[in-house]
C-alpha cells in the first residue's frame, strides 16, 4: 500500500510540475465586473470582467449561488440579512482595517487552457 501511495504522489509531481519562479514572473491586473450572462449553451453563469488599463474582456464561469450574489450587488438590493461575504466585510470595516499591498490575497490566473484556468 505504501509504494502504491508513493506512486501516486510521484506521478502527480510529474503531470503539475510547479515552478519555483511562478510566483515572481505574474503581476497584478487591475479588473472589474464588466457584465454578468448565461452561457447559452450550458445555462451556467458567467461573469466577465473587464481590464481596467487595456479594456481586454475575461469570462469566469461560476456557480449560481456566487451569480446571485454578485447580481444583488450589481444591483444594490438589500437582503434580510448579511450574506456571509457582506458579514465578513462589515466585520473587517468596522475594524477599520486597510490591507496593505502586501496583505492582499491573490489567486494569479497564469494562462487559460481549453475549457478551464491554468495554475
Amino acid at each position: 500500500m505504501k509504494s502504491r501511495q508513493w506512486l501516486c504522489l510521484l506521478s502527480l509531481l510529474f503531470l503539475f510540475p510547479v515552478s519555483p519562479y511562478a510566483a515572481q514572473e505574474t503581476s497584478s491586473v487591475e479588473t472589474k465586473i464588466k457584465t454578468l450572462m448565461l452561457d447559452p449553451n450550458t445555462q451556467s453563469p458567467i461573469v466577465v470582467l473587464e481590464t481596467v488599463t487595456d479594456k481586454k474582456l475575461l469570462p469566469i464561469w461560476i456557480d449560481v449561488p456566487e451569480a446571485r450574489a454578485i447580481a444583488l450587488e450589481l444591483e444594490h438590493v438589500a437582503t434580510p440579512r448579511p450574506l456571509t461575504h457582506d458579514l465578513i466585510r462589515n466585520i473587517i470595516q468596522g475594524l477599520d482595517y486597510r490591507p496593505s499591498e502586501q496583505h492582499l490575497f491573490r489567486r494569479p490566473v497564469l494562462g487559460i487552457k481549453r475549457s478551464g484556468f491554468a495554475d
